[in-house]
């Protein structure tokens, strides 16, 4: 019994983990425009949900959100050249 209430918790916490990966990455995406800090925010929020997605054992979301996070990096990369 006390293992079930065990897992429950860390399911809920991982949960909320979760949700707060993807309020990140959306927030960041949101904000992109502002400037490259935000690009790559929304990299980190991209690479922090997949490792999400990985435990979870969600693969083709963690793939998507690895090619998200290899895009955003790319793009990060670029506006940093740009912008000096």
């Amino acid at each position: 019994m006390l293992g079930s209430y065990h897992a429950s918790m860390v399911s809920h916490q991982l949960d909320i983990v979760g949700l707060i990966c993807v309020a990140i990455t959306l927030l960041a995406y949101a904000l992109e425009e502002r400037g490259p800090v935000w690009v790559l925010i929304f990299a980190g929020g991209s690479f922090s949900s997949g490792i999400y997605a990985l435990v979870q054992g969600a693969w083709p979301f963690a793939i998507a959100e690895a090619v998200w996070t290899v895009i955003a990096l790319q793009r990060w990369r670029r506006q940093r050249v740009l912008r000096f």
